[in-house]
């Protein structure tokens, strides 16, 4: 490892100067973080500088870092982050300089808040962000999406979600159809605005076959959108699925339980769909891998936690939810190996095929109330 010496204290060039400089100006500044093992590549180099670089995290400590002398702020440039981009008044101006600035070239992961869809053009296509891996996008609209699509910079993207963002069956389809999105594992269009339309053109598309993840929550699939995705080959790879609030309610969960393609789900969530005891039955009847199971806001009974406490094909569940479905009683959570004076949780807690449940949330009606 060589030492310190009096030739690495070289004073502030002008390039380390634009970096202080390039932040002191904002009033919001972005959001800036570095990983521990950013660089991993380096770990061979056995200078003092790698080393130590290696355990610094803080997007603060790097910037003073970069002050010290040029080999260091020739390491801080080389270093891979996470930018989140904020809104605000002077959010043109936050993001003009991110763009100008000659620091941020290994941007893996990117967050942009409350921007309109100018902004998210010219972001998305900047050439700091070539190398992106995972993209999130909050309150977007159509044209957003539209700019995304499109983008030379998303085909190495891994993960990409909308948060609360309406952008349609026309903005979902058009980021599904675009063949540069093929390396996805991770989608994410919570509250999106989408129906079975979207689900349809999802189920069809040959270029989504690497999805592990698919979050739908808050949408409007309802049964005729989870027939599409249960009768997929395409999406035989999804080992989590996030259905929450989508009207899916007995017949869309027959669907999904009877597909022979989502065999490898583990982690189901079904909250607030109505699916009663009858879907549960179906559930618990087909379903042999599911280790999360959300089956909150579903209008299931005694009849149904009997069911589910009796199958033989839920003895990996490890996590379930159960509120709401029995009464109005507040939110609570106990020990799996309590006996509860609720005869629904003493049925779970007495299941021999439930003995994995390492978490059980519900809010049971106790009968000595």
């Amino acid at each position: 490892m060589s030492a310190i010496t009096d030739e690495l204290l070289l004073p502030v060039c002008e390039e380390q100067e634009e970096f202080q400089g390039d932040y002191e100006e904002y009033e919001e500044e972005p959001e800036i973080y570095y990983e521990k093992n950013c660089l991993e590549g380096l770990k061979d180099q056995t200078d003092c500088i790698s080393v130590i670089m290696q355990f610094i995290c803080p997007f603060n400590c790097a910037t003073r870092l970069a002050l010290v002398c040029k080999e260091w702020l020739l390491m801080i440039k080389q270093l891979e982050c996470k930018i989140e981009l904020k809104s605000s008044y002077r959010s043109q101006v936050q993001y003009h300089k991110f763009y100008k600035s000659k620091f941020f070239n290994n941007v893996m992961e990117l967050s942009m808040q409350g921007t309109d869809s100018g902004i998210v053009n010219k972001t998305i296509n900047c050439s700091k962000n070539s190398k992106l891996k995972k993209l999130q996008v909050y309150n977007a609209r159509p044209k957003s999406a539209f700019f995304i699509a499109k983008s030379g910079n998303v085909s190495g993207l891994t993960s990409l979600k909308f948060a609360d963002s309406r952008i349609l069956n026309i903005g979902a389809i058009r980021i599904i159809e675009s063949e540069k999105f093929s390396n996805l594992k991770e989608l994410y269009l919570p509250r999106c605005k989408v129906d079975a339309n979207f689900a349809r053109h999802l189920a069809n598309t040959p270029h989504m076959s690497n999805l592990t993840e698919l979050n739908l929550d808050g949408n409007n699939l309802r049964a005729e959108g989870v027939k599409y995705l249960a009768s997929s080959p395409f999406l035989s790879n999804l080992t989590c699925l996030n259905l929450k609030r989508n009207r899916v309610e007995k017949e869309g969960a027959s669907y999904l339980a009877t597909s022979q393609y989502l065999t490898q789900l583990t982690n189901l969530n079904l909250d607030g769909n109505s699916i009663g005891d009858e879907g549960l039955s179906c559930i618990c009847s087909n379903m042999l891998n599911l280790t999360h199971l959300n089956l909150s806001g579903n209008l299931i009974t005694d009849e149904g936690i009997k069911i589910l406490s009796n199958s033989p094909n839920m003895k990996k569940l490890q996590v379930l939810y159960l509120l709401n479905n029995n009464g109005n009683k507040n939110f609570r959570i106990r020990p799996i190996l309590n006996t509860y004076s609720a005869s629904s949780s003493s049925i779970i807690s007495n299941s021999p095929y439930l003995k994995n449940l390492v978490q059980l949330e519900h809010n049971f009606c106790d009968e000595e109330e």
